[in-house]
């Protein structure tokens, strides 16, 4: 205020410049009651007499008054003006107020609201950006960016708390509106194209894991291992509902995570952990976990459990979605999708979350619109659990990963908030432990090779590169994989339509060829299934029919030596051919990891000496043991079971899963 009063106008002109002065403070920010005095002294140093400065006062008290009552009132360039632009736009850097904060006016030339709140994000450092045709801004909040999407609520709110912590003043809902807007047009347009991720983004080389902690922090892993990082150079955008991961530890054993899990046997918690380190990959394809279970079986817990160290979530798990537009809004708005207790999926679910698993994009009208569509296009892990075998459709079973879990003796039920509380304590090592399995499948997955590739061979090449990293001896996991993959096949088999009858034709004989209409006549003729149970589960009543269950089939058929050939569209003869093969597709050979077989990897240091990086720890293999929860609508989970022996669900054994060979 010395700099304005060092160039205070001539007489004639400062009843004009002390309207102004009173009029640009207060817009300001400045407090209305300090805002007359204030003037009065600038008067005074700028050689006003007594009576003047004090009439300067009062016409500076008149001015705040009608400011307060949102009458027209000049400010700061009016003074301008008087003083000249130079001096003006000092005094404001010095005082922080934004360049056209003068009079805020609907009428007239002075800047409105919505100009002064879009002047004030650039001056605080907003940064503007786009991905994939949505605009985003990376607003400073306390030392941190957050990345909001624009238009938001987020942005909204921002907005109106910086100009009410600058002006002590509410900018109108319509001025607010209006400069997001504005901003979103000006990252659309202006901005540069940047990615952006929800709880994990990166390449295979490099991996971001977001906390969602208060301090927006990071972990970063790489083929060295990984850390936490305050200020990540990626953007990480939150939605409501997403919690924050613990901070990893190091030290910690994938083998902490058994007492938490109700895994039958060694084969399905390595398929549990096996999920879990895919799950922590920016780009897929995922397996599907499907768990199923009696009443009692911990498939709630288990399913809470496994999600609480990837992708927390105050409502971690959901009832299937009712149609497309909540199942966009899902995958949109979390990492991973994990839904409770199903008892049988649509055939639009199955063939989605099959796409969503794999690749494949979907969209939905934008509501309040004509034409407008919202598309998503990516992958997401997925977490299913039921009481029966919900999955039936043969293209999900070949992307999913079943278990079955085992049930709960009354006796060995525990509390689940003292199994809460140990899993709290255990999760920093447990988490710590997965990121030097991930740690180690980007170290290794150029040097993988398998023997064979299955349906899903990038998810099993990332498993197999990250078994050093868990201590894991080479083909823990394909041995595992085949098997479960063996036992979906039988359950594709014996859940469809036609499937048992199929079995039944080629049951006495190597061959059969003939048409589909034959063919339907056949399979009715063996079929046990009366022709009201028919009609009801789908049977095909026409040869078209039954050439696309036919081909949904197939791939399962040939895992089991039946090899099903479908004419070629042009040739003369409309024959379908089943032919017995004594091929059976299997992983089960030993994978190699080019000479790699513990868990440490020579890197080279930027100075080009070699070092060893470790990953966790060796595991320890134990015996499986049982776990258990409450799963949603299942009456008798109140409690759990006691420790009993090695683990928290007890340590009674259960015998290997059964593998479907022929």
């Amino acid at each position: 205020l010395s700099l304005i009063a060092r160039h205070w106008p001539a007489q004639g002109s400062r009843h004009d410049a002390a309207n102004a002065l009173a009029g640009g403070l207060f817009n300001a920010g400045g407090d209305p009651n300090e805002i007359p005095g204030l003037v009065r002294r600038v008067a005074a140093i700028g050689g006003d007499d007594g009576t003047d400065a004090d009439a300067h006062e009062k016409t500076a008290k008149g001015t705040v008054e009608k400011a307060q009552r949102d009458e027209k009132a000049t400010g700061w360039p009016t003074l301008a003006k008087l003083i000249g632009d130079a001096v003006v736009d000092r005094a404001m850097d010095w005082l922080s107020v934004p360049r056209g904060c003068g009079v805020v006016r609907k009428n007239g030339n002075q800047p409105t609201h919505a100009q002064l709140l879009v002047d004030l994000a650039q001056r605080e450092g907003v940064q503007l950006f786009h991905h994939a045709g949505e605009a985003y801004g990376a607003f400073p909040v306390n030392g941190h960016a957050e990345t909001y999407k624009l238009p938001s609520r987020a942005a909204r709110l921002w907005l109106n708390h910086a100009f009410f912590n600058l002006a002590r003043r509410i900018p109108g809902i319509q001025a607010v509106q209006d400069a997001t807007h504005t901003l979103t047009a000006m990252a659309l347009h202006d901005g540069q194209a940047e990615p952006v991720g929800v709880r994990v983004m990166g390449t295979d080389s490099v991996i971001w894991l977001d906390l969602c902690d208060d301090t927006w922090r990071a972990v970063r892993i790489d083929a060295e291992g990984w850390r936490i990082v305050d200020e990540p150079p990626v953007r990480f955008i939150r939605y409501r509902g997403m919690q924050p991961l613990p901070a990893p530890e190091r030290g910690g054993s994938i083998e902490e995570l058994r007492p938490f899990v109700n895994a039958t046997d060694d084969d399905d918690f390595t398929l549990i952990v096996a999920w879990l380190v895919g799950a922590m990959r920016p780009c897929g394809p995922y397996a599907v976990l499907g768990l199923n279970g009696e009443q009692g079986s911990a498939k709630s817990f288990t399913s809470r459990t496994l999600r609480a160290l990837v992708d927390p979530n105050v409502a971690a798990l959901r009832s299937e979605p009712r149609n497309p537009h909540d199942l966009f809004i899902a995958a949109n708005n979390a990492w991973v999708l994990a839904f409770d207790n199903i008892s049988s999926l649509s055939a639009w679910l199955s063939d989605a979350l099959g796409r969503l698993s794999t690749g494949g994009g979907f969209g939905t009208r934008e509501f309040y619109t004509d034409d407008s569509e919202r598309l998503f296009d990516g992958q997401r892990p997925i977490l299913l659990n039921g009481i029966t075998d919900y999955v039936g459709r043969p293209d999900l079973l070949e992307r999913s990963i079943m278990l079955t879990l085992p049930s709960m003796p009354e006796d060995k039920r525990r509390a689940e908030a003292d199994l809460l509380r140990e899993f709290e304590a255990a999760c920093p090592r447990i988490l710590g432990a997965l990121l030097d399995a991930v740690s180690a499948a980007i170290r290794n997955l150029p040097g993988v090779q398998l023997s064979q590739l299955p349906r899903m061979a990038d998810f099993a090449k990332w498993i197999v590169a990250a078994e050093p990293g868990l201590g894991w001896t080479p083909g823990r996991f394909v041995r595992a994989y085949d098997c479960n993959r063996q036992g979906a096949t039988e359950t594709a088999i014996e859940q469809s339509t036609i499937g048992p009858a199929l079995l039944a034709v080629m049951e006495s004989r190597d061959q059969w060829i003939g048409t589909a209409t034959e063919l339907l006549r056949e399979l009715e003729a063996v079929s046990c299934v009366s022709e009201t149970e028919q009609r009801q589960r789908g049977w095909p009543k026409r040869a078209n029919a039954l050439s696309s269950h036919l081909r949904r089939l197939a791939p399962d058929l040939r895992r089991v030596g039946i090899v099903v050939v479908f004419p070629q569209r042009r040739a003369e003869s409309r024959n379908i051919v089943l032919e017995k093969s004594r091929n059976r597709s299997s992983l089960s050979s030993q994978p190699s990891l080019g000479g790699l077989t513990d868990n440490r990897a020579a890197i080279a240091d930027d100075d080009g000496e070699t070092g060893t990086v470790t990953g966790s720890s060796p595991a320890t293999p134990h015996a499986g043991t049982e776990n258990a929860s409450d799963d949603a609508n299942d009456d008798d989970d109140d409690d759990l079971p006691p420790p009993s022996g090695g683990g928290l669900f007890g340590s009674d054994d259960a015998s290997p899963t059964a593998c479907f060979h022929n």
